[in-house]
């Protein structure tokens, strides 16, 4: 549920601009945007790079990640903010804002103040 003076910010995604790397042609990026059974998976390994535009800069309360009872969802997740599209080392080496372990654990917060200005063009970096 979204809390009162909040908003889901699915139409202020800007899907030219977002891309995944290592995405299944199958199963791909566009999967994991829909409210629906599709799910995104990827084609080669356990990684995904996932780079979500805005066409407008938002405030992020919560994100909602959501995988299958089979043990088949994400166990590790680490989240940037307002970065230029990126590879698999640029990944490893920039400052996350938050780094989330799902194994074994079923719920995780983090300070969603981190997220006050996320920004959406595609390869823009603040």
């Amino acid at each position: 549920d979204i809390p009162k003076g909040y908003m889901d910010l699915m139409p202020f995604v800007n899907k030219a601009g977002c891309e995944c790397l290592n995405e299944s042609d199958d199963h791909g990026f566009e999967n994991c945007l829909r409210k629906d059974p599709t799910y995104l998976e990827s084609d080669c390994d356990e990684q995904l790079l996932m780079t979500v535009s805005f066409n407008q800069p938002v405030k992020l309360y919560s994100l909602k990640l959501q995988g299958p009872d089979n043990g088949q969802g994400p166990k590790y997740v680490k989240i940037f903010i307002n970065l230029r599209s990126m590879d698999f080392d640029e990944a490893m080496r920039a400052t996350r804002i938050t780094y989330f372990t799902f194994i074994g654990t079923p719920v995780q917060a983090t300070n969603m103040n981190d997220f006050k200005r996320v920004v959406g063009k595609k390869g823009e970096s603040h």
